[in-house]
């Protein structure tokens, strides 16, 4: 069911008019600083009682996303086994007591609207002990139901048990993960899937219709999916409920479409007023430092961060890309003069990091093994190996990302070549079945992406006067919002939190999302400019060399020995008679990537070649064998 969305304020009077003023706090479990840096959550609840389980049950499923914090608690009663992860020693899960029901609250993430949501909450009587979101969120609860959550600017994903009913959730982009299984009478849930297999009684099997869409869609996903038969993502904008009712899911967010009525001028200011907005909620008077690649993103929000104090920057590269970079129509330089010019511009204490094809390779384990699947292959372990060498001097650091997906940075918004019956990302489809031994070329690979591309777009909504060509570009932000950017997001949460790093990303805000979804396309995308009016908001504040330089993605290596690397990995691992490689895949076919190394045309995105699908079906063994993992299809297939 998809509730309409009214404007804020409207709701707030509707509430204030409609529900009682009168709750009245028994008792407040003491509690002190909540973390909001770093945490994740997990828990079981069941609808009769939870014998079956013990609090080994849950110390395991904590164990296993311990890196998200530094301390683990629980709440425990005999319907539920509630666990929190955080970064201090406190007493989340929090309780609180109204005159009728008990609550408590589990919370990964933060808001970044607290001060604002805590006012309105103190004005209709509520009275809190600390500024933390935890107890801001869980009073908006109390209050005004699964309605609070239209209050809520954030990252964040939460659980509240009132001991009756289970209500999970997560914020309108889905900036923080929170995954869930439902076997009989009992819901498992956790920040990431390792910690649901904590839990024995839960398979770990892939079907045939979760292999269609780990192989085909992948490493993007449906919203709703993940690669494990009968575990589920709670979607962004959306919240659960489980109770004696059984477990129902209603969409709570749908990105507005509404008329602009602003000049090109007009819009500039706006954009640049929402982001300054944007980074100082998100700043939150903590010490940060910030990636800078010398784009034009990164570069916005370190200048707006340096308003507010000196930071430390970072750039990543990798050894000896000097001698081997070839610019190409993504990448047509190198980040490091561009980097170190707005440093100086900026006078940031500024750091390059350079990655090697040894830890760039080795890392593909850790990195796939942060996501609980195989992913972006190289694109992830880089980043895995650079938070990693962040965290020795920062604990939360922002980012540019999510920039492209919201003002039309990707080629695929203006290249005339667009194949409108997929989703735009997904490149070489058949080349990517032709590498399957036969027996699994024929399960419905394409006419999979063509049903899901069918139904993401029946999901969109238009203007009444909306001409095609602002209808397209209409329809390829909503895609790539929705699809592909989640994809990017769990990408900085998984490899920054590995490595106990909190990341930030400012131009993720609900508010310009909004805004800038609306403006007409000729804003977005002129004299062959993309994010053309991003650039025109900050040119009197950057370098014209910054905000005329043309998109340039997050870097990766071209060094000839990481491809060696991971082609003599892979064979190795063909030459495993029991590797599972052998089983799906046509060892001549791999042989012929490897054998033309200069051959490499883009199979995923941009970035996503020849070294990237080999990465890949690296880290595809490597998950297969550490989840022990149940092909379901391929025992099917063997009987037939």
């Amino acid at each position: 069911m998809f509730i309409t969305i009214k404007k804020k304020d409207k709701i707030i009077k509707d509430l204030n008019e409609n529900l009682g003023l009168f709750f009245t706090f028994l008792l407040l479990i003491s509690y002190i600083n909540l973390g909001d840096i770093m945490s994740g959550i997990c828990g079981i609840v069941s609808l009769n009682n939870i014998r079956k389980y013990k609090i080994n049950d849950l110390n395991e499923m904590l164990n296993k996303i311990l890196h998200r914090g530094i301390n683990k608690n629980h709440y425990l009663n005999q319907k539920a086994m509630l666990g929190q992860i955080n970064d201090k020693d406190n007493n989340l899960p929090l309780t609180k007591y109204d005159c009728i029901k008990r609550y408590t609250i589990l919370l990964d993430g933060e808001l970044y609207n607290n001060d604002k949501i805590k006012t309105q909450l103190q004005d209709i009587g509520y009275k809190f002990k600390t500024n933390d979101d935890a107890e801001i969120i869980l009073n908006a609860f109390i209050q005004y139901k699964e309605r609070c959550l239209e209050l809520f600017k954030g990252a964040f994903s939460f659980v509240i048990y009132d001991g009756y009913q289970l209500f999970m959730a997560r914020d309108k982009l889905g900036l923080k993960p929170l995954f869930y299984t439902l076997i009989n009478d009992t819901l498992f849930f956790g920040s990431e899937i390792k910690s649901l297999f904590a839990i024995n009684t839960i398979n770990r099997k892939i079907s045939k219709d979760n292999f269609i869409e780990l192989y085909s869609f992948g490493p993007s996903f449906n919203k709703s999916s993940t690669p494990f038969e009968n575990i589920y993502s709670v979607e962004p904008g959306e919240f659960i409920s489980f109770s004696l009712r059984g477990l129902r899911k209603e969409r709570y967010y749908k990105i507005p479409v509404k008329e602009n009525n602003f000049t090109f001028e007009e819009s500039k200011n706006i954009i640049k007023d929402l982001l300054e907005n944007a980074v100082k909620e998100q700043i939150k008077g903590d010490k940060v430092g910030a990636l800078l690649s010398g784009g034009l993103d990164s570069s916005i929000i370190c200048m707006l961060l340096s308003k507010y104090q000196k930071i430390n920057t970072y750039c990543v590269d990798y050894e000896d890309n000097d001698k081997n970079f070839k610019a190409n129509n993504f990448q047509r330089s190198r980040d490091n003069d561009y980097a170190l010019m707005m440093a100086n511009y900026l006078d940031t204490n500024h750091h390059e990091f350079k990655i090697s094809a040894d830890s760039l390779a080795n890392n593909l384990y850790n990195s796939m093994i942060a996501r609980d699947k195989p992913a972006m292959a190289d694109i992830d372990s880089s980043l895995y190996c650079f938070a990693k060498y962040l965290k020795q001097n920062e604990d939360i650091v922002f980012s540019g990302e999510c920039s492209d997906e919201i003002f039309g940075g990707y080629p695929w918004f203006y290249r005339k070549d667009n194949n409108e019956t997929l989703f735009p990302w997904i490149r070489n489809i058949d080349n990517r079945i032709n590498l399957l031994n036969k027996e699994y070329q024929s399960f419905n690979y394409k006419e999979y992406l063509e049903e899901e591309y069918k139904n993401a777009l029946c999901d969109i909504d238009y203007l009444l006067d909306e001409d095609d060509e602002n209808k397209k570009w209409r329809r390829l932000t909503n895609l790539t919002i929705n699809y592909f950017m989640p994809n990017l997001v769990l990408r900085n949460d998984t490899q920054a939190l590995a490595n106990g790093l909190n990341m930030r990303v400012p131009f993720a805000d609900i508010d310009l999302l909004e805004f800038v979804y609306n403006l007409p396309k000729e804003y977005k995308y002129q004299n062959d400019k993309e994010k053309y009016i991003l650039r025109e908001a900050f040119s009197e504040e950057l370098p014209l060399e910054i905000t005329s330089r043309k998109k340039s993605p997050y870097p990766k290596t071209f060094d000839p020995n990481y491809f060696k690397l991971v082609s003599s990995n892979l064979i190795e691992r063909f030459n495993n008679e029991n590797s599972i490689l052998n089983t799906l895949f046509n060892k001549n076919e791999i042989q012929k990537i490897i054998d033309n190394p200069e051959n490499q045309i883009p199979w995923f995105g941009q970035l996503m070649t020849s070294p990237q699908l080999l990465a890949y079906l690296i880290q595809f063994d490597q998950w297969i064998q550490h989840y022990n993992i149940d092909l379901d299809f391929i025992r099917k297939q063997d009987s037939n």
